[in-house]
């Protein structure tokens, strides 16, 4: 049960992130070319590229990373590229010659929402991302003689021109990471090419847990090991019949991941752009939940109740845990922004299990 939950804040973060930067496009820039320097645990060069607002996007980075921990250092040399292009995102390490690719149709979908926005509610819609996430505005300054606005969130500040970090700076755990770009072109004319991934690569299909973007390591799936016999104990039918009445509150599904039956997990989309994530696992009582979160246990119309607000890193998250005792299942429910006890509730009431 906390893997999944564990999994949720992932997505929430990964998915928050990107919607942070820009509205409805990932960049108010139609094009752009910057070549970073890279200081602090992690040295190096990053060069990326981007068209059409963001939805072709082009980053390589050649790297070494020194960490040292209780005397011991460990230094590691990295050259990988990330490329998104036509809803297709790829991972590729370029010294040992492999590749991931994976979709990712629930930010398409955002965007179709994002796009029926006024710009005052695509604009309230960022801030309540940022104000879940502990982020905030903190004023504006001029770097590379543009006009920035800077941004702290999760332990990181940026200066972002148009949705674009020009700059970087960072210190988690004793870890500096910092960038700062030192050539920037706007809107050059970027060929179809430059978005095409490497030759002699075999690309593997991404495993069903997804990626999690700047969360995990560059090129890294989140997937954790737990004990067998844990099977989600309904089918996958079973499970989309359960949550199909979420449609009635005015969410559009826009997909589901199966992770070969340890987790079912739905993705739903408001108009107003509140996206909420419902997962389904099999139920087992886990003392570490309870200790590690202030977890509030309750009944509500006949079903047993967990609730508590998540906190990693900087990010708040309220989750909800719709247990079903009888049958070995739990259901989860979390939502960007954040939704309140109450709403949550509210939600759980069109579950049909």
């Amino acid at each position: 049960m906390k893997r999944l939950i564990v999994y949720f804040i992932l997505i929430l973060i990964s998915v928050s992130s990107s919607l942070i930067a820009e509205k409805p496009n990932r960049f108010a820039l139609k094009s752009a070319h910057i070549v970073y320097e890279l200081s602090g645990n992690t040295e190096g060069k990053k060069e990326v590229w981007f068209d059409n607002y963001g939805t072709k996007y082009y980053e390589q980075k050649k790297t070494i990373t020194t960490i040292e921990m209780f005397g011991i250092k460990n230094t590691q040399k990295e050259h990988k590229i990330s490329i998104t292009v036509d809803g297709t995102h790829y991972d590729i390490d370029m010294i040992n010659k492999t590749g991931y690719k994976s979709q990712i149709p629930e930010m398409e979908a955002f965007q179709q929402y994002a796009e029926n926005m006024t710009e005052e509610e695509q604009d309230n819609f960022k801030q309540e991302i940022l104000d879940s996430f502990g982020g905030k505005i903190v004023g504006n300054e001029k770097f590379m003689d543009k006009e920035c606005e800077i941004m702290e969130l999760m332990g990181r500040k940026s200066w972002l021109y148009k949705g674009v970090a020009l700059k970087g700076e960072g210190n988690v755990m004793g870890v500096v990471s910092n960038e700062t770009a030192r050539e920037f072109k706007e809107n050059p004319v970027v060929p179809a090419s430059q978005f095409d991934p490497p030759a002699g690569i075999a690309y593997e299909e991404a495993p069903k847990y997804g990626y999690m973007g700047d969360e995990a390591e560059e090129g890294e799936y989140y997937e954790d090991e737990y004990e067998e016999g844990m099977e989600v104990p309904i089918s996958l039918a079973e499970f989309k019949n359960g949550i199909k009445d979420i449609e009635n509150l005015g969410y559009k599904q826009t997909g589901i991941m199966d992770e070969d039956r340890d987790s079912y997990t739905a993705m739903f989309i408001k108009e107003s752009g509140n996206m909420l994530i419902i997962g389904a696992s099999a139920y087992e009582e886990d003392e570490e939940i309870e200790e590690e979160y202030d977890v509030e246990t309750f009944t509500h119309k006949g079903k047993k109740i967990k609730f508590a607000t998540i906190t990693e890193d900087e990010a708040k998250i309220n989750v909800i845990l719709v247990q079903y005792p009888s049958f070995n299942l739990v259901i989860s429910l979390s939502s960007i922004p954040k939704l309140p006890k109450s709403d949550l509730l509210k939600i759980s009431d069109e579950l049909k299990f």
